[in-house]
């Protein structure tokens, strides 16, 4: 999605304080699943009303959260399943 200025007006409110135009919502659901983008919505809803925290968008603050995340999970060592009996 290229990235160009929503007017505040046309976003809804998630929670308290995370404003995503439906567009941007749409987009982090077809990235995300429906379930860790309404994860990830409160983790920044959360961090919005802690720490009053400022984010010039939130919808790109929650892809480069999720980018993150997944980078580090990807960094780590694969374990293999207590199922899997190790010889």
């Amino acid at each position: 999605m290229p990235r160009k200025k929503i007017d505040r007006r046309d976003k809804k409110c998630h929670r308290e304080f995370v404003w995503l135009a439906e567009s941007e919502y749409a987009h982090l659901c077809e990235l995300l699943g429906k379930v860790k983008t309404e994860w990830w919505i409160d983790e920044l809803n959360l961090a919005l009303d802690s720490k009053g925290d400022k984010y010039e968008s939130h919808y790109y603050t929650i892809q480069v959260w999720a980018r993150r995340e997944k980078a580090a999970a990807d960094s780590q060592p694969r374990t293999p399943n207590s199922d899997e009996g190790v010889a």
